[in-house]
């Protein structure tokens, strides 16, 4: 395919390996489940490319630019050849990239959680502020740990992070030091934070659904339109944190301690408040 306009093209389940895609635009199709096995890729346009679970096994990828394309779920790279690809941003869980070749690609800033890269060959790769844990692997002598990443684990110090908008739901940060951290937008549904210190965080707009939050330190937390549904923050501190306008369906705050906090009125009536101290000092019985 040469000079071809596949704008807004839905590709899903197509069979297209070993095409030659050169001067595509693909910008805006939608990809799910797609065959794009060992094809060849020349001054491709990707721009907000919906891009899921698509087969890019040892295709030639290099020079791409990813970052604006989205990407819900895991992808195979497997033995592409990605060199100079900008992955920069991108929600790369779950991704396969083992084998392939990311010499001076860009994943920073990359949610690499649970990513595979096993054999990669990652020589000068850029991977700074980029999120892995424990799941994530890496290939044999890299060390990412003096790259600047984001490594995710119980205990572990980020604090003053910015980490507005990304998807960390399930992890386990639970003791983790996030004071003063930017949560705002951040998907932490089912996220463990129990013991973790957020006090000074900023959480507006953030969803925890089903977040383990017993016994954190939250003073001075700002959670304002935060979804708390079925979030458990017993005996949390949220001494002066504003809870305005959160959603508290079946949020268990009991034990917590609300001095001086701001809250959301009547959407606290649906939350467990059994022992919680409020904020004028009297204990909810």
């Amino acid at each position: 395919m040469i000079n071809t306009n596949l704008c807004e093209a839905d590709l899903s389940s197509a069979n297209l390996s070993q095409a030659k895609l050169i001067n595509t635009d693909l910008s805006k199709a939608r990809m799910v489940s797609t065959n794009l096995e060992q094809v060849k890729f020349r001054n491709v346009n990707l721009s907000q490319t919906y891009l899921c679970l698509v087969n890019f096994t040892k295709s030639n990828l290099s020079g791409i630019n990813f970052s604006q394309a989205k990407t819900p779920n895991k992808s195979n790279f497997s033995g592409a050849n990605l060199t100079k690809a900008n992955f920069s941003g991108l929600f790369l869980r779950n991704t396969d990239f083992t084998n392939v070749n990311l010499s001076q690609a860009d994943l920073s800033k990359a949610n690499l959680l649970n990513a595979n890269l096993k054999g990669a060959n990652v020589q000068m790769v850029k991977i700074n502020q980029a999120l892995c844990s424990e799941a994530t692997v890496f290939p044999e002598g890299f060390n990412y740990t003096k790259l600047g990443v984001y490594f995710l684990a119980p205990n572990v110090s980020l604090r003053g992070v910015n980490l507005s908008g990304t998807d960390l739901r399930g992890v386990n940060l639970s003791g983790a030091d996030l004071r003063d951290a930017n949560l705002d937008g951040a998907i932490l549904d089912k996220t463990d934070l129990r013991y973790a210190n957020l006090s000074g965080a900023s959480l507006r707009d953030a969803n925890l659904r089903e977040a383990k939050l017993n016994a954190t330190e939250l003073t001075k937390a700002d959670l304002r339109n935060a979804n708390l549904n079925s979030a458990k923050l017993r005996g949390a501190n949220l001494i002066s944190a504003d809870l305005r306008a959160v959603i508290t369906y079946s949020t268990d705050l009991s034990g917590a301690n609300l001095t001086d906090a701001k809250l959301g009125g009547e959407l606290l009536e649906k939350a467990n408040l059994k022992g919680a101290i409020m904020p004028d000092g009297s204990t909810h019985e």
